[in-house]
């Protein structure tokens, strides 16, 4: 009896041996790329935002395979965060008073004079010329928004079956007499493709010098391809209070993907992606077409959306349509399919452009740098902590608000694909092997041991 229990206690850990995972700690042998991490400073908390050569790299979607080592090899604690793609304003856009500019002739704008009353807001404008007169702008009083605005939405009323695609500009100012530039040639735009509709009608003011309170007044040029469309509303949207985080932007070259319709697209990683435009062949385009992606090249294909883009070349500028919002998506493999009968011309299927919010990656820089960024390997599991768990016990509470900011060097080369291709399973078929030797050699004692009680 002895003897049996020996061999099950041997095909126990045997069995032990063979199932779990390997213990210990990586080291930078083990990815298969890095870059050596530039401090800006020695804060206590480190902030890193990942390039695209990690999404390109790694093998975990959860992003597990990423580790930071210090000179001695070290490993040294650190955490992820994703900073979501902005949530569409939930602030109610403010609508503002306009009035219309009008001209008589052609050199002539007839603007005689605005009666402004309490508080500057304007109350009337004289002098105008009737109302079938050409409009050549309007002046919006903004004087009842007293926040930073980062937009402009603008309705309109226009004949059926119109369609346009023009360019406007927007002036600010806050006294009527002196303006400054804060948007220029930006397309506003009303196209119809089929049995879709694209309209655009928000202008862009989050890079104007719009950021300190509130503006009194703009101003909106009407061009003469717009003469047939009537303004009949214009609402600004406030600034949040945080600044919306920088989008990372690649562009993949599409392949024929079976029919003349669709292109095909490989990402060559798991990037996280929340916007989507493309950019056609062609500077004047415009196509009604469906966005798919998959995971992998024998998986289904999944909508991810479906709309119209279009780009254009007014008085020698490129106008063009704003990205696609999408749902977070890493899968890899991407397709675009037009609508039209014909499909893409060959050789002239557009290139997909991809955005995303990278994440990032915060670390305590515990020992000496200096440190290095290594990602990229089968055999890592996931060392991340909780950004909360990262900053328990530092006794910095706004560590994680203001990290010392730092920057990456080039990418080179650790282990290589080496680091990406799976383990020859020689050492677990010979562990197999054991194991199912000492089973067979523990049944061998069981039924000796049986027949010995049988005759004893």
């Amino acid at each position: 009896m002895r003897a049996v229990r020996r061999a099950a206690a041997a095909a126990a850990v045997w069995g032990s041996v063979i199932c779990s995972p390997a213990s210990g700690q990586p080291a930078m042998a083990d990815f298969a790329r890095g870059a050596q991490i530039q401090l800006s400073g020695r804060g206590p908390v480190v902030r890193l935002v990942l390039p695209e050569s990690v999404y390109t790299t790694v093998t975990r979607q959860d992003l597990a395979d990423i580790r930071v080592f210090n000179r001695a090899g070290d490993t040294v604690p650190h955490a992820l965060r994703h900073a979501p793609a902005p949530q569409a304003a939930t602030t109610t856009l403010v609508g503002v008073p306009f009035f219309p500019l009008r001209r008589e002739t052609p050199d002539e704008t007839v603007l005689t004079q605005v009666a402004v009353g309490p508080g500057g807001a304007i109350v009337e404008v004289r002098g105008g010329t009737p109302p079938s007169e050409e409009t050549v702008g309007y002046l919006l009083d903004t004087t009842s928004v007293k926040v930073p605005i980062d937009r402009l939405s603008l309705e309109w009323d226009a004949p059926p079956g119109t369609t346009f695609l023009a360019r406007v500009s927007v002036d600010a100012s806050d006294d009527l007499t002196l303006w400054r530039s804060v948007a220029t040639g930006t397309a506003i735009a009303r196209l119809q493709y089929g049995d879709r509709q694209l309209t655009q009608a928000d202008i862009d003011l989050s890079n104007a010098a719009l950021s300190t309170g509130g503006v009194r007044y703009l101003r909106l040029s009407w061009p003469k391809e717009l003469a047939a469309i009537r303004l009949t509303g214009a609402r600004l949207r406030p600034r949040g209070t945080a600044p919306a985080p920088e989008v990372t932007w690649t562009t993949r070259t599409g392949r024929p993907g079976g029919t003349a319709a669709v292109a095909e697209y490989d990402t060559g990683g798991r990037l996280p992606v929340e916007y989507v435009d493309i950019d056609f062949a062609d500077d004047t385009d415009v196509a009604s077409v469906v966005v798919r992606s998959r995971v992998g090249p024998e998986a289904e294909w999944q909508h991810v959306y479906d709309g119209a883009f279009f780009t254009a070349i007014r008085e020698g500028t490129r106008v063009h349509n704003s990205p696609a919002n999408v749902s977070l998506n890493t899968d890899r493999y991407w397709q675009v399919e037009t609508t039209s009968q014909e499909g893409w011309p060959p050789g002239r299927a557009p290139r997909l452009r991809l955005g995303w919010h990278a994440h990032e990656l915060l670390f305590v820089p515990k020992g000496d740098p200096p440190f290095t960024l290594a990602f990229g390997s089968v055999r890592a599991e996931n060392a991340a902590a909780p950004v909360e768990a990262l900053l328990a016990g530092l006794g910095t509470p706004e560590a994680l608000a203001r990290p010392e900011a730092a920057t990456l060097a080039e990418t080179r080369d650790l282990a290589g694909g080496a680091a990406l291709a799976e383990p020859r399973p020689i050492r677990r078929i010979v562990l197999w092997t054991v194991l199912v030797a000492a089973v067979l050699a523990l049944g061998a004692l069981v039924a000796r041991a049986s027949r010995d009680m049988k005759t004893g």
